[in-house]
């Protein structure tokens, strides 16, 4: 009897070790949302690199207005390319006979709706950059370049353990 109730406690706590790691959320579950929200990430950056980039409170400050108002023209659009997608939807899934110059209307204005998110993020860019000087401006570009590397390396597959990720202590294994 002992050895009955041990198996099948076993079990059960198998079962929810197992059932616990697949209620985890997943990364790409994030989607567009942590996509949009990541040009408003360089506000705490700027702030943690701060003495570094010698940027000063007044840019900082010109610069967080600036992601403000991007913000604020990012759901102004998302709203309405989510709007847009909602009336698409409805003229494809329609039981009558489909307009399709009504349809072929609506994906150009989705599409320019996308356009100008892409033209927003990038005038933001560009007017951040005018904020800054050129040499905080190679600090950033370097800082960046650093980030990108360092998540590259982090995500490589080990010639030793090709089923994990690269890890940086495998550098000492060479």
């Amino acid at each position: 009897m002992r050895k009955k109730m041990t198996v099948v406690f076993a079990v059960a706590s198998l079962l929810l070790l197992a059932s616990a790691g697949f209620a985890q959320p997943q990364g790409r579950m994030m989607g567009r949302a942590h996509e949009m929200r990541g040009h408003a990430n360089i506000i705490p950056f700027l702030i943690l690199h701060q003495d570094e980039l010698k940027i000063t409170d007044e840019q900082l400050e010109k610069i967080k207005d600036l992601t403000y108002k991007f913000e604020k023209d990012m759901i102004r659009l998302r709203s309405e390319g989510s709007e847009m997608r909602l009336e698409l939807k409805k003229l494809v899934q329609g039981e009558k006979a489909r307009d399709y110059v009504q349809i072929k209307k609506m994906l150009a204005a989705a599409a320019e709706n996308r356009h100008q998110g892409i033209i927003q993020r990038l005038k933001m860019q560009d007017e951040i950059h005018k904020i800054l000087t050129s040499e905080q401006q190679d600090a950033l570009k370097s800082l960046h370049k650093d980030r990108l590397m360092d998540r590259d390396t982090r995500f490589q597959r080990s010639k030793w353990f090709p089923h994990r990720p690269f890890r940086s202590r495998d550098w000492d294994r060479n």
